[in-house]
């Protein structure tokens, strides 16, 4: 009811099939009720951006790690313990030593998200906006990361022993060449939250069935307990967690949102930021009345403001 008269006010001359489109295309959801394929070459690129974030923040993870305050287990460190900085998350939840259970955690999450996502049939449109807002994190994490060097919350940082590299290049090459990831430093912020709240969004965005809360819930509760992990492994700290969660949502609807304006009559981008979206997004056009299989998505969404419909 006050969507309904929020809009009856600022444009009273419109018709309500006409303020249901206006309701529709300005929330980020509405970038899900599209159809199109994504060409291959846009697809690549995305994934081009991607993979060269990825690298590029393996790289300053190395750095944060060659530069990082290092304790005793370290060949080039004083004989000095480093303390770890006082932290709620650590003090809520108890220590868990097997600090590969994070990444574990995460790969079968970012499997169970491809399987469906892959079963949907939109496979691509999907992918390619994950490897750009994922890029776009990652760059973002490139620069947070090398500012400022926190103590060290892993133990396995402080007490690593021959395999502790002792120059730059060496750092470097142990980010990029070790599988699960390992590197220590590059705390603020963390990307395996980016990637947990990355597949928590998928699902809330795109999944329609008659289950979808309880998918929602499992998918949340999914992204939580992989919070909880990084703390009780010690793999970062509460504050890592939190800007990285916070960031990935507001990258995630900032995306959306404009692929949801760029559907709209007479738009045209503003901003470098706008117009990289409206070239990914080209070939998506909304889905019309003969494809009403994501009518159940916008009967949902609009439950509460009384206006038809578009599909």
């Amino acid at each position: 009811l006050l969507a309904t008269d929020v809009v009856n006010e600022i444009i009273p001359q419109i018709t309500p099939q006409e303020a249901a489109f206006e309701l529709n295309y300005t929330m980020a959801w509405a970038a899900a009720n599209v159809k199109g394929a994504v060409p291959t070459h846009k697809l690549l690129a995305a994934f081009v951006f991607f993979a060269a974030a990825f690298t590029f923040t393996d790289v300053m993870s190395g750095i944060c790690m060659w530069r990082m305050p290092k304790g005793p287990g370290w060949p080039t460190a004083a004989n000095a313990s480093i303390p770890v900085l006082p932290d709620i998350g650590f003090s809520l939840i108890p220590f868990v030593e097997r600090s590969t259970l994070p990444t574990h955690a995460l790969l079968v999450f970012l499997l169970v998200t491809l399987a469906y996502v892959a079963l949907t049939g939109r496979l691509r449109l999907v992918l390619c906006r994950f490897f750009v807002i994922d890029g776009v994190l990652l760059c973002l994490r490139s620069i947070t990361i090398v500012s400022t060097s926190l103590n060290n919350a892993d133990p396995r940082c402080n007490h690593c022993g021959s395999v502790c590299p002792t120059t730059m290049w060496g750092c470097i090459l142990m980010t990029l060449e070790k599988f699960p990831f390992f590197s220590c430093g590059d705390y603020m912020f963390s990307g395996h939250t980016v990637h947990f709240f990355l597949c928590a969004l998928i699902f809330q965005t795109y999944f329609v069935s008659f289950y979808h809360e309880i998918v929602y819930v499992l998918a949340w509760a999914w992204a939580v307990l992989g919070m909880a992990l990084l703390l009780a492994c010690r793999v970062h700290y509460s504050i890592d967690v939190l800007v990285g969660a916070s960031l990935t949502v507001l990258v995630w609807y900032y995306y959306h949102n404009q692929a949801s304006q760029r559907l709209r009559p007479g738009w045209q981008p503003s901003n470098a930021a706008e117009s990289a979206i409206a070239w990914f997004e080209a070939d998506i056009v909304p889905a019309d009345s003969s494809d009403c299989d994501e009518k159940a998505l916008l009967q949902r969404k609009l439950a509460a403001t009384a206006l038809p419909v578009r599909c």
